[in-house]
């Protein structure tokens, strides 16, 4: 006689593998989270001490500059403003671009935004070593490289000319 089959134990193994998914899905979209936070920190305190540096060079005039009033006189200022207007606008069309292109893919969250964009721009297969220990071993590699293919240079430079 067959031993029945427990439904249960199915139903279990097949949500198991469902929350190991749906935790690699939200390990990924912490991962993209606090990558995206600490670029965006990292260039608010890049042009924030740019402006500080440069406010402290000149004082006047970041004094000056009030809205709707001329061009400052002073080069530093109408730089420092032409620099503030440009980081907006490329941060506002960059954010823009990624969104329209998230949603025209119709991805809902970031792995499947991340999936979707791995199908139109498949990884580059490595015809070399992608591991090293440590520098000198980096730069041996490149060395031993370089001579390989100038060894390959010379070979097919002696066949075209025999």
């Amino acid at each position: 006689m067959a031993a029945p089959i427990n439904n249960d134990d199915q139903g279990k193994g097949t949500s198991a593998l469902k929350d190991d998914s749906s935790n690699e899905n939200k390990n990924i979209d912490r991962s993209l989270s606090f990558i995206m936070g600490t670029a965006g920190i990292s260039l608010l305190c890049g042009f924030g001490a740019s402006m500080y540096a440069a406010r402290r060079k000149d004082p006047l005039t970041f004094k000056k500059l009030l809205p709707n009033q001329n061009l400052p006189d002073n080069g530093t200022m109408l730089a420092t403003k032409a620099l503030a207007y440009a980081t907006v606008i490329s941060i506002t069309s960059c954010g823009v671009l990624v969104y329209g292109v998230f949603k025209l893919f119709g991805a809902d969250n970031f792995s499947e935004f991340n999936a979707k964009l791995r199908e139109y721009i498949p990884k580059k297969e490595s015809k070399g070593r992608t591991e090293f220990k440590d520098l000198k071993d980096l730069a041996d590699y490149l060395v031993s490289e370089s001579r390989q293919e100038d060894i390959r240079k010379k070979k097919a430079a002696t066949k075209d000319q025999s």
